[in-house]
């Protein structure tokens, strides 16, 4: 689909769930390719929240603490479910 419809108006969605079936598989690697390309302007709120949570989560996996430092502050500074594992993860 991503391939096949480069400019298809559900691309940031098929991102999306790429990214968090990657997550919840622990190969984080295809999870940062795929949310790190998720636009989340196209986002409701929620999932916003959700793929910021498993794109950090995957950075830290990766151990790649700086860009997963950089998205958990975006969490820790907004009310939302994450805000504590955010608020956790950054120390």
């Amino acid at each position: 689909f991503i391939d096949q419809y480069p400019q298809h108006s559900l691309l940031p969605n098929a991102y999306y769930e790429l990214g968090t079936h990657h997550a919840t598989l622990k190969e984080f690697e295809k999870a940062v390719f795929y949310l790190s390309k998720v636009d989340l302007t196209t986002l409701d709120e929620e999932d916003k929240v959700e793929c910021n949570f498993r794109l950090g989560y995957a950075y830290m996996n990766l151990k790649d603490f700086d860009k997963a430092g950089v998205v958990f502050q975006r969490l820790r500074n907004s009310k939302n479910k994450y805000t504590y594992a955010a608020s956790y993860y950054l120390g």
